[in-house]
């Protein structure tokens, strides 16, 4: 029995070699492919085995729902990809202004009524209007075309302000300046103000501008699938016209040194003063915009506006005159005429405009607020006084300067 059981495990252990004795060197094969011996089985029991190992027939299963997974985040930038231009876009805006209108004109003193002889004597008058208020704009653009756009804008504010008139005296080099008909004295008289006066004022503004528009640049700038920007750039030429009238009422004399323009006056009211004036800005204009939108419907925009070769005209009635008899040497020969206008201003001029605009998109509507300025200013002109015996009379038009700016706040609508 010990001697069969020692037989058999020879047997099992030797069975790997002569299994591979037929196929060669079993060193040349890899060691992974050296099956370990399967015992013996009789066919009877092998028959089973066979049969349970085979495959079954597949049995039909009840198919499991499909996985439910939360959608897609949107990028920020899809909705600006399936959106194009709009062609149609109404805006209207609230501007909360701060404006003034400035003018300054001189003439030169005759060098036979100042001493010492030879002194260059210039006499001027600078006129400032001061108001604040609320201009409402309104305006619309069209796109017939997607490189193509024209816009047009229109504000009107009416409001109450101040008027301060300062006659002055320039003679830097004086000391002292002797003026012969009143025999008054000016010591280095460097713009010197000889006559003061306020008054209160009551402003018009009326803004109008219309600019064509071509589309220099459209595409995606920087980021990723969920943060990107659409930037477009425009180049315009167009034209624009600001008028602000004023009417100045209730003079208030506020310091009269009475040098030369007499009779000196104590401060005080003067009754029967009604003064206008009129001042007009208008002419082409070449504009840059560039926004760049797409951030959640955010949006951002920059508008910069360059006029070099605009006119300044300038209309008024002045009856400071009227209200005080004569006021000075010069004038009290030469009065001008009661009926309005009696003087009149002209000169080359420049404008600059810029406005930034921050805005919100919701659907069709977008909601603005910024700041924009505009700032206009002449070379120098020429003023035509308009006498009454006739006559006029011509002096330099230093500057004429207007400038109204500040906050907005509106909405525009798209299309």
């Amino acid at each position: 029995m010990r001697e069969a059981r020692l037989l058999a495990l020879v047997l099992v252990l030797s069975a790997p070699g002569i299994a591979l004795a037929g196929a060669g060197d079993p060193e040349l094969l890899p060691k992974f492919n050296r099956a370990a011996p399967s015992p013996r089985v009789s066919p009877e029991k092998a028959a089973p085995k066979a049969a349970a190992s085979a495959p079954a027939e597949a049995e039909p299963r009840e198919e499991l729902p499909a996985v439910v997974r939360p959608p897609r985040k949107r990028p920020v930038f899809e909705d600006q990809e399936e959106h194009s231009r709009p062609k149609f876009v109404l805006r209207s805006r609230a501007w909360l202004t701060s404006g003034s209108l400035d003018t300054r004109f001189t003439f030169m003193v005759p060098p036979a009524q100042v001493t010492p002889a030879g002194l260059t004597v210039h006499l001027g008058e600078t006129q400032e209007h001061r108001s604040d208020g609320l201009m409402l704009v309104n305006g619309a653009e069209v796109a017939p075309l997607p490189w193509l756009s024209f816009q047009a804008e229109y504000g009107q504010s009416r409001h109450s302000g101040s008027y301060r008139d300062r006659y002055w005296v320039d003679a830097k080099d004086a000391n002292p300046l002797t003026y012969i008909p009143t025999d008054t004295k000016w010591y280095h008289p460097d713009h010197e103000d000889d006559l003061v006066a306020g008054a209160d004022l009551d402003a018009r503004r009326d803004w109008i501008s219309g600019t064509l528009y071509l589309r220099a640049w459209d595409g995606i700038i920087g980021g990723t699938d969920y943060f990107k920007l659409r930037h477009s750039l425009d180049i315009g030429l167009g034209g624009q016209r600001y008028r602000q009238y004023s009417r100045m009422t209730k003079l208030v004399v506020l310091g009269n040194a009475g040098k030369y323009y007499q009779p000196a006056l104590g401060a005080g009211a003067i009754a029967g003063y009604d003064s206008s004036y009129e001042g007009v800005f208008s002419g082409p204009h070449l504009a840059l915009r560039d926004e760049v939108s797409g951030f959640y419907g955010f949006s951002m925009e920059a508008l910069f506006v360059y006029s070099p070769i605009m006119s300044y005209r300038g209309t008024g009635h002045d009856n400071f005159q009227g209200a005080l008899g004569t006021l000075g040497a010069m004038q009290q020969a030469v009065l001008l005429r009661p009926a309005a206008p009696n003087f009149k201003d002209s000169a080359g001029a420049t404008a600059v405009h810029f406005a930034i605009t921050g805005g919100w998109d919701w659907r069709w509507l977008r909601l603005e607020a910024g700041y924009q300025r505009l700032y206009f200013y002449t070379r120098t002109g020429s003023r035509r006084y308009y006498n009454a015996d006739g006559t006029t009379t011509d002096v330099s038009l230093d500057f004429a300067t207007a400038e109204l700016g500040g906050i907005f706040g509106g909405a525009s609508v798209r299309f």
